[in-house]
Order: structure tokens, then sequence, then C-alpha cells
């Protein structure tokens, strides 16, 4: 376009941009343009046409041109060169690039796709003249308490939110819609605030009441009721990306549901929305709780920053997603809490909020200071991880913590009575005390013959769960015992476990030497003996190896720093080194550089547990003892064991998540690694448990003297172990059969008690680090590239944290909630706006920022802002009677005080406004108005379609199906056969659909697969979660009928609603269809519409009745059973005629 074109074209659409500017109603009685304000006007332009290259981070670009701020726009650019210059259009050299006759030369670049069209020029020019007034971004700045506003009628507002609605159509000529009838507003209330449609009975029971509250008792009633928190959760869970899955390749399942039970009670019990946020932000760093229970939530709360993907796969560098998991933390706190793309910043200043890099970072070291690893489980949950048991279960547990400090005393009482049984069976050793402890430092000597302790004579050793006993006795075989599958796996409970044949010593014959225990085996670096495919600690799969549990004693006498190996599962061939240690896959317990090292491997580097403890001295026996329990965390999980005490250890990796076992291996004692690790020293008395022995039973292990010499010492010079093992002899062998069943009674009860504990439902949650970690900005936003060290701050265009916080997560949590923070309160009304009328006050959930839109009504979600996060008083002008102070009910004519963050009271006041009551349909007088304004100016109700959850859930309620009961594991109910075969990655995880309740139970408690959506939500536009989602999406597809038409869930609730209509609608067809048709949309049918429905059962009826076969295939769709005594052909028809009224796109939209 030439330049005398583009003058053309300006002055054309400055005339229409001029008249667009009159006050409403005025555009024909003066030609003055009113006032440009920038932050609608203005900052719209600049953000979307000029900011990406002269925003925020033209710096970073190079750019001295920045339009972001007042300051730099105004500044000198050299020479006396301004971009804007207030007043003076032509000395403005945004103006002159913007109309540049020179295309090269013209702003924005004809590359850039950003064009700006006449009007928009126009409007930049007039701002400029009026003398370019620059305004703070709207959302930056806290929202105030505005007054209500003057309207033409007021008798039709019912409190303070119709006021600014009502003003706004005034300004327009426009006149809001009646109030819809009793029936639509029944249905929209209920499944707005329960997300279920009304009964029959309290539609009947509304529209018979004519009391003038009637409909606020509704409102009440419905805040009350369970349904409320599920409605509520499920909207949270999308915001917190909650799934049942991690995510990424595998997909492997974990568990999540206690805290998707958290947040229905939460909602439930109306708990203050402050307190809501900052337990889940930081509810493990609040102070003290006022009782177990409390203190149990807040750590549960703190999920909702664990909720995101993890990543299982092999060969991915455990930092870089650490960083994703920090980053993902981020961007969900950001937009969740505050509206803003944050993210944005993660490589490079934002383009177009004032947000820098750097503040990212600093943003991001609140989050950053986990003790989490990168690298996660395939399956299960992944540390930090905490029980949490449910409230049933935590009763239970008191009651096993009752029932054992019973048994205990029982049991202490029985000692206390046998004790002179005691003293006189200990009297019958005879044998004069060895001395001291056993002789730990004795030197081994030569060959002699030993004899076997006690003679067979129980001895006070742990017995249970042995699975491998080798004493290198000559007198004594090696004991090889069954793994106990069953104990670990209750599906392996029928498979017999086997037990692999030893291979006895190899390369070389024993020669036996003195130990503390009486006899030993030398190793000369050659010999080792052959266990066999023994000792596997593999009895599952990757899915729970994890969670094993096994002890490794032996007594070792290093000969050498460089002793080699004690006992390992992997391969002898030659290994790869890394530092003196065999990089080989399996488990192994060495004696390497002067200390002792255990490994449990499955990728070297990658997937590898690793410790080491201080140095021990060489050529003396050591009593060595491994302690494995996969069900703790971290450092918890791995103990070792030096003569009785616990070893301190230096972790050389943690990041172990799956099997560690080899039945490839056998297990050798004395070799593994190859022939440089053969051991050199001697062994003894090698022991392996499947189980995680107690500190006490590993102090009898390590206690090397008789029983004869221990019964003759006095009893008050017997160390804790003498007197551990001496007492256990005695209970084992001579105790009257009244102490042994105490014993076993007691043994019983902690068994069951740790099965239990182990039982329980687990959860991920934050659990913060001693000290903080470092936190760097990293360039390009790279996990590698770490550059300046920062430290946790807030951005500098949001208030600055008060000093009397604490800067951590829970400073920064009660920093968002605080009165001054001016976005917090703004996003999170405006997601409850949406979720009742179908779009925010703010159309752009997720950007309060420069490239979000406006709000339509900015003074409503100001006072909306206000009234939620200050409370008030707001007078209900349609009254009622009841009791006052917690918002939710009120009486007539009088003041509610809503309290500070209160849910459900805020809720009422939105639902009980004129502004929500209006009808859908639109209003006659408006008409002429229609084709210019949009739905957003309120001038009737909205109408939408139904969320996927609601859909499904509606059908199985109306059917008589839907299982309504709060909590508990999630479900799978019915979706394709194979999907998860055809669809998973490798088809390493299926599907077991549910039986019984489990297929009807609410879709709050489907099973959430996140690469696998479950094709009933996501054909109706559910989010995957795979990253938190604030804003629905709703589409209308083929798809969409196709699926309530043939859906096993939809077609099994046709059949039971056809089975309702025959036993409850009537006699007659017309009594049956209507009442039918009445249950599923809230009203009454219209003749025509009876008489539609007719039509088509009685075609449906002629099919069945002529092709009985197909009606028996319809009638055997889902599991539910109809009742046998039915028509067949009779109960197909009305099945299909069913279907027929769930697929209605009344039934499916919310009106």
């Amino acid at each position: 376009m030439n330049l005398k074109l583009t003058v053309i074209a300006v002055f054309v659409m400055s005339a229409v941009v001029a008249a667009w500017f009159q006050p409403p109603g005025q555009a024909q009685q003066t030609s003055q343009p009113r006032r440009i304000d920038f932050n609608r006007d203005i900052r719209p332009i600049l953000s979307d046409k000029c900011f990406a290259c002269h925003g925020p981070d033209a710096a970073n670009l190079k750019i001295k041109l920045q339009l972001d701020s007042e300051t730099a726009a105004t500044t000198d650019l050299g020479r006396g060169r301004r971009a804007i210059v207030p007043g003076d259009v032509e000395k403005s050299l945004l103006i002159q690039r913007i109309t540049h006759r020179d295309e090269a030369m013209r702003m924005p670049p004809v590359d850039s796709g950003r064009n700006l069209a006449p009007a928009e020029i126009e409007l930049l020019t007039e701002w400029i003249r009026q003398g370019a007034r620059w305004q703070q971004h709207w959302s930056f700045v806290a929202p105030t308490r505005p007054a209500l506003p003057p309207v033409k009628n007021s008798a039709w507002p019912k409190n303070a939110i119709d006021y600014f609605v009502l003003a706004k159509l005034d300004a327009e000529n426009l006149s809001p819609a009646p109030e819809a009838d009793r029936a639509t507003l029944l249905r929209r209330v209920s499944f707005d605030l329960t997300g279920l449609p009304p009964t029959t009975k309290e539609l009947d029971e509304f529209l018979n009441d004519t009391a003038p509250n009637a409909f606020e008792k509704v409102v009440d009633r419905l805040l009350a009721s369970p349904r409320f928190g599920e409605r509520m959760a499920f909207r949270w869970l999308d915001a917190a990306r909650y799934a049942d899955t991690n995510g990424y390749q595998i997909d492997g399942d974990r568990s999540a549901w206690r805290w998707r039970d958290w947040v229905i009670e939460a909602f439930n019990a109306n708990k203050p929305f402050d307190e809501f946020v900052i337990e889940q932000l930081a509810g493990d760093l609040l102070p003290k709780a006022s009782s177990p229970e409390v203190a149990l939530n807040q750590r549960i709360a703190t999920a909702f920053n664990r909720n995101h993907r993890i990543n299982a796969e092999g060969g991915i560098v455990p930092e870089e997603y650490r960083i994703e998991y920090v980053v993902d933390r981020v961007d969900t706190t950001s937009t969740v809490f505050m509206g803003l793309t944050f993210g944005c910043a993660r490589c490079h200043n934002h383009k177009y909020d004032p947000l820098s890099q750097k503040e990212f970072y600093q943003l991001s070291a609140y989050f950053n200071s986990i003790d989490e690893d990168g690298h996660s489980f395939d399956w299960g949950n992944s540390p930090p991880v905490m029980a949490a048991p449910t409230r049933e279960q935590q009763a239970q547990l008191a009651k096993f913590d009752q029932q054992i400090a019973l048994a205990e005393n029982d049991y202490n009482r029985l000692a206390k009575k046998f004790s002179g049984k005691q003293r006189d069976w200990e009297k019958t050793f005879g044998v004069p005390p060895s001395g001291g402890n056993g002789g730990f430092s004795r030197t081994v000597g030569d060959e002699h013959d030993a004899q076997p302790p006690e003679g067979g004579t129980p001895n006070g050793i742990p017995e249970e769960k042995l699975i491998v006993r080798i004493p290198f006795d000559e007198n004594q075989p090696p004991v090889f015992n069954s793994s106990d599958r069953a104990y670990h796996n209750q599906e392996d409970i029928k498979k017999k476990d086997k037990i692999g044949e030893p291979g006895g010593f190899k390369d070389g014959q024993p020669r036996f030497v003195a130990s503390p225990l009486g006899q030993a085996v030398a190793f000369d670096g050659k010999l080792y003996f052959d266990g066999g495919l023994n000792a596997d600690f593999r009895y599952k799969t990757t899915s729970s190896d994890y969670r094993e549990r096994f002890t490794i004693a032996a007594w070792v006498y290093p000969e050498s720093e460089q002793s080699g190996s004690i006992v390992t599962k992997i391969s002898d061939s030659p290994a790869d080194v890394e530092n003196g240690i065999p990089r080989a896959e399996g488990y192994g317990l060495y004696f390497l550089n002067g200390k002792l090292h255990f490994n449990m491997v499955f990728r070297w580097g990658e997937d590898t547990l690793r410790v080491e403890t201080e140095a021990l001295p060489i050529k003396q026996w050591h009593h060595v003892a491994v302690v494995f329990d996969g069900l703790k965390q971290w450092e918890e999980r791995l103990k070792i064991f030096v003569n009785g005490q616990e070893a301190k250890l230096k972790w050389n990796q943690r990041n172990f998540y799956l099997l560690f076992g080899n039945s490839r291996n056998t297990l050798k004692i004395g070799a593994g690694g190859g022939q440089q690790f053969r051991f050199k020293g001697a062994l003894d008395e090698v022991r392996m448990y499947s189980r995680a022995l107690e500190s006490d039973e590993i102090a009898a292990l390590a206690c090397a003297d008789s029983l004869e010499s221990i019964a003759a010492l006095p009893a008050k010079k017997r160390s804790a172990a003498q007197n551990w093992k001496l007492n256990r002899a005695f209970l084992n062998s001579a105790a009257p059969d009244e102490f042994k069943q105490a014993h076993a009674k007691l043994a019983e009860l902690k068994q069951q008690r740790q099965k239990f504990v182990d039982d329980l439902p687990s959860l991920m949650v934050m659990q913060e680090l001693p000290t903080p970690r470092p936190a760097h900005i990293l360039k390009r936003g790279a996990y590698d590239a770490p550059g300046e060290v920062v430290h946790r701050a807030v951005p500098a265009v949001l208030p600055p944290m008060a000093a009397d916080l604490p800067n951590n997560r829970l400073g920064f949590a009660r920093w968002l909630m605080s009165k001054e923070h001016p976005l917090t309160a703004r996003v999170t009304v405006n997601r409850f706006w949406q979720m009742l009328f179908g779009e925010g006050l703010v159309r752009t959930t997720e950007d309060f920022g420069a490239q979000g839109e406006l709000p339509t009504h900015p003074e409503l979600l100001d006072w909306l802002a206000v009234e939620f996060s200050d409370g008030g008083t707001e007078r209900q002008v349609d009254g009622g009677t009841g009791r006052r102070g917690d918002g939710v009910k009120n009486g007539s004519q009088s003041a509610i005080l809503n309290p500070q963050w209160n849910v459900k009271a805020f809720l009422k006041t939105i639902v009980m406004s004129a502004t929500y009551r209006q009808s859908s349909k639109m209003n006659q007088s408006n008409l002429q108005s229609e084709i210019r304004i949009s739905q957003s100016l309120l001038a009737r109700a909205p109408r939408f379609r139904l969320s996927a959850e609601m859909i499904r859930d509606q059908a199985l309620f109306v059917s008589g199906l839907l299982v309504e009961k709060l909590g508990g594991p999630s479900v799978k109910p019915y979706q394709p056969d194979g999907l998860y075969k055809d669809m998973a990655f490798s088809g390493l995880t299926g599907y077991d659909t549910d039986k019984g309740e489990g297929l009807w139970r609410r879709s709050l408690y489907t099973f959430w697969k996140r690469t696998v959506l479950s094709p009933t939500m996501q054909v109706f536009d559910a989010s995957a979660r795979e990253f938190c989602t604030v804003r629905d999406t709703r589409t209308n597809t083929p798809l969409q009928s196709l699926n309530l038409m043939n859906d096993v869930t939809y077609i099994e609730a046709a059949r039971m609603l056809a089975e309702k209509m025959l036993k409850e609608g009537g006699e007659r067809a017309e009594q049956r269809l209507a009442w039918a048709f009445r249950r599923v949309t809230s009203r009454q049918p219209s003749e025509a519409e009876v008489k539609a429905l007719v039509r088509n059962l009685n075609s449906q009826l002629e099919y069945f009745t002529r092709n009985s076969t197909e009606a028996e295939k319809l009638l055997a769709i889902g599991e539910k059973r109809n009742d046998q005594a039915l028509n067949r052909a009779e109960l197909a028809a009305y099945a299909t005629t069913a279907s027929l009224l769930l697929n209605l796109d009344e039934v499916i939209t919310r009106q």
C-alpha cells in the first residue's frame, strides 16, 4: 500500500475509532473522542505487536528502544530522539516508524507477522496526542472494594454483584434476561454446586415450596452435601495436574489418591482458602500441629507440588529432570495462584510481562530444595514419600498399638514371673565364662577341631525368615531355605519357590581356621563358595522390587585393605573397575580400600545404590551386617552394622529404582567381579534373611559368647546383646508354654502391624533439605549451563515479602495469600466465576499479564476479590431465614458476615445473585443489540455443554447405577479392551477393569493415566493432566454422540434406566417416557415430544420383537443385569429409547 492509500485508510479508520470512543448512546451527539485508557486500549496493542522485540526482554536482545515502561519509552535515544513524546505526535519516533512509507523501515517488520491495523495506528496516535498517560498493569495493582455503581432499575439487584452487571448493561442500553424457570434454575445450581442433576423428588419439593427463601434453602442444602467437595475437587485436580500415573515413557502407576481425598474433605469442611493454599504449598514447614492427625493432613496436602510427571526412562540424566520438576512447580504455582505465564521467563526475560529470567530462578529456589532425584521408580511413588493412612486405618493402627502395649505388658509380667525358672535353667550350663565380649579381635589361628555350639540346642540367634546359612564349619552343612515368596507377593502365594542347588567350594579346598564362633574358612584369593541360584531377593517384578527387605550378615577377617568380595550376587567375569570397586550388575558386599562397601546395581551410575563405611582395622575379626528396607526413604533404606553397632556411611550413589537381584548369577561367598576380587582372609557364619533384622537382633548375631559363658556371668555384668541372646535361648528351649505363647502373640501382633503398615497407601510429598540446594540462573534454561547464583526472592513487580516471614516455601505461601498481593484473590475468584458461567470475567484464566484479556467487568472482579479475601457484610435483598455468621445461611433482610477466604459463602453470594438466576434464553428486548454484544456482558445466563465427568456421572445417576461413596483408591471402569496394550509404551502397563461398584463410582475416582486417557473422558475434552489446566476446553464433535450411543457405560445406563421406566414410570408408554424425560431433563416433555418418543419406542419394539437375538446382545452389554422377569424385547426397546434421551443436546447441556 502506498502512502496516499495509507493516509486514506487511516483517515477512514480514524472516523470509526472516534465514533467507537464515544460513551454509549452519545456517538451522534458529540465529535470529541473520550479519554483513551492505556490498560484498556494501548497496552494490548503494544503487548501484541511490539513487546516481542521492544518489551521487557529488549535489553537481552540488545535493542535500545523499549516500550514496556514509561521511563524507557520516553528516554532519549540519542540526538534528542524519543519513541514517545507525550502530546507531540510528529516528534514521536513510534508514530514515525509505524507509518513510515518505506516498508523496510516500517514497524512492526513485515516478516514478523504482526502488522498494525489502521485502527490500532489511530489509537496509538490519539493516545500520544492526549498526553500518553501510562498506567501500571491493572493486575499488578492490589484490588480495593469499589463503591456500588448507580443503576436504572434498583429493584433488579439481589446483591452487590448485580449492581456491577446492571450498570454495564445500562451503559449499553441492554436489559437483563428474566429469571429462569424454577426447574431450569434447580438443575443449573445442582450441577454447578454438586456436579449432579436434581432428583424428581428434589424438583417437586422446590416447585412446591412457596417460601421467599426457597432457592436459598436449596443452595444451603447443596453446599452442605458431600457431593459439593467432589464437584469442587475435580476442577482442582485439573489445576494440580493430578493423575494416577507418572507420565513419560512407561507411565507407570503411582498412588496419589490420598491427596485427592484430602482435597474433597477440605472443600466439604469449607477449609478457609488461605489455609487450603498454604498447606498445599508448605504444609511440611508449618509449626507444630495441634494433633497428629492435623500434622499428617498438612503433610498430605503438600502432594500438590508432587503431582507433576516424573521420569523413569533408562538413560536419562537425573539432574535434567529434577530441574524439570522444579520448573513445573513454578509454572503450576504461578498459573494457579497468580495467573502468570512465568514459565516464559525460563530461558530469557519475559517478552511481555515485567518478569526477568533472574526472578524466575529466584522463585524456583523456593521449590529447589526438595530431597528428590530426577530419576524415578517405574512404578509406585518416588521419594520423598510418606505413609498416608485414612482415618479408619489410623484407628486400626491405634488399635494395633494398644494391643501390642497390652501384649508387651503381659510378656514382661510373665518374664518377671518366670525369672526364677530362667535362673535355674542358666545354672544347668555350669561352664566358666570365657570373659569379655567373645574376643572380637581374635586373630586367625591354625586348623583345629571345633565342636558345634550347644550341640544343636537353641542358641538365641534369630532364625525367622532365614533363607541362607553357611556356617563354614566342617561339622555343619550349609542351609538354604525357601525365600518365602508368598510373604512378599500375594499373587505368587500358590507358586512354589525353588531352592537352587549350591555348587560348594570352587577353585580350591577349604582350610578351616579358628574364629570367634569356633571354626571358619580361610580364603586365599582363589577359593570361593558357590551358593547356587539362591538369595536372589527378586521375588516380584520391577514394579515392586524396590520394596524389598533383607539382611546379610557374616564374620569377616580381612587380610589386607584390598581383601575383596565377601558376599555377592554378580558375575565373576572380569568387571570394569571404578575407584577400586567392580562395576557389576547385582548386589555385593566388599572389603576394599580398607572399608566395607555395599552396592546394589541395576545399571552402574544410573540405577545404583552404593555406600561405604569408614576405615576398619585389618587382620582382626569383625561381625558385619547389611540391613536393607526398601520401604524406607533414601539414607534410611540401608544400614551397615559393624560388631553390633551401626556404622557411619558415606553415600556414593543413592538413585536406585529398579530390581537389583540377578537370577542369572549364583550367590558367591568370597568372589564376584573377577579373579582380582577373590577374598583374601577368613569368613564365617554367613547368614541371609528375607527381612530387615532389628538392631538388638544384629547385636545378638555379633555376640560370639556361648550361652554357657553368658550364663556364668553375673546378671548385672551382662551386655544388652548377651541378655537378649540368653533370654531368647531360654524362651526357645526351656520357657513354660504360657511364656512362649505370650511371646508368640506379641511377635504375631508386631508382624501383623508391620504388614498393615507396609500396605498403607503412600504419597509423594514435599520435604525440605536441611540445607537449601544452591540455585542458579540456567543459561537458555539448560540444566547443564548454570550461571549466576541466585537466592530466594519474589518478583519485584509484586509487593515485597514481609520482613517477619521466613524466606522459604512457608513464607512464600503466606506472602501469596497476603492482602497486599494483587493477584491471588483475583485469579481465584475468576476461576470460580468461570466454573459457574463457563468463562471468567478475565477470559484468559491462565494469563492475567499483558497478553491476557482485560476483565469484562473490572470493578466487579475487584469487588469479588476483596469480598473473598477480606470477608465483609453483604446484604441479601430477597432474604430468608436461618442463622448468620458462616456466610452460608442468612436471616431475612439481615446482613451476612462472610469470614475471610470462605469458599462456600463466596459461591453462595454468586448463585444467589440475579445475574446468576437469569434465563439463558435471548432477551427479546436485546435482539437489536445481540449481534454487537458478547455474552460476557451477562445480559443472559450462559448455556454450555456439561463437562466430561458430569455427562458420565449424570448417566449413572439417573439410571440408578451411581455408587456414592466418598474417597478411596482410584477405580477402573469400562474402557475398550486392549487399549493400554496398543497405546501404552511397549504394552508394559495393563488395565484390569474393576468388578462391581468400581464400575459405577463418580468420574472423580476414575484411574487417570496421563498418556492414555480414558476415551469417555478424552472425547469430551477432559484434561490429560500432564500439565496444570485452569481453563476448560469444549468442543462438539460426532465422536461425542457415537460415544454416548455405543460406550458400555452409557448402554448399561440406558438398560437400567429402561428398567426403571418399566417399574416406576407408570403403566402406559406415554407415562413411562414422560417420567424418564423429566428424570433426565428436569422438565415435563411437551405433547409433541412424547409423541416422538412413542413413535421411536414402537419402532424399536417392532424390531426387537422380530430380532430377539439382537435384544439379548444389547441386554448383555455391561456387568449389571436387568430383572429377568421383564419382557426382553420390550426392555431392549425402552433401552434404545433411553439411550436416545441420554444423547439429547438438552441433557448434556447446562442451561
